[in-house]
């Protein structure tokens, strides 16, 4: 459950911290490749609201939302779920959605669309809808 009411002072802004995601979305490998994640601060879990991580999986960029659960948590029968996303599938989702323009030629121009018009995307199993940051806030405390 969301609250809807704030429980204390954010310790960074919103703004700052999709700025520092953006730095962490061009990571170094331990074998000093750099894995790029295209969708990194834009990406939001449908079910908890959580912002989701950037991970890498099976040798291509993915995303995942663990709902705040951690490995030092015992696991219980009313968990959800963790939500697992390749960033191809993001993409093949999000091509010809009707909440976007047609015509986006690249992955690339379709992030740099999003960051203009402060798009985000709400993401579950089956699909990634696209939202202004204002209603996706309205939606979380409207749940």
């Amino acid at each position: 459950m969301v609250s809807t009411q704030q429980a204390h002072t954010a310790l960074v802004s919103e703004q700052d911290f999709v700025a520092v995601q953006t730095i962490r979305s061009h990571r170094s490998a331990h074998d000093g490749t750099t894995r790029r994640y295209l969708f990194t601060g834009l990406l939001r879990c449908g079910p908890c609201g959580r912002r989701l991580e950037s991970h890498w999986i099976n040798q291509r960029p993915g995303y995942r939302c663990r709902h705040g659960h951690t490995s030092t948590q015992q696991p219980t029968n009313h968990r959800r779920k963790i939500l697992y996303l390749r960033e191809d599938h993001i993409i093949a989702r999000l091509t010809d959605h009707p909440r976007l323009p047609s015509g986006i030629q690249t992955p690339h121009d379709l992030v740099a669309l999003l960051h203009k018009r402060k798009i985000t995307i709400v993401c579950d199993q089956e699909q990634c809808t696209p939202t202004t940051e204002r209603s996706a806030q309205a939606n979380l405390r409207g749940s």
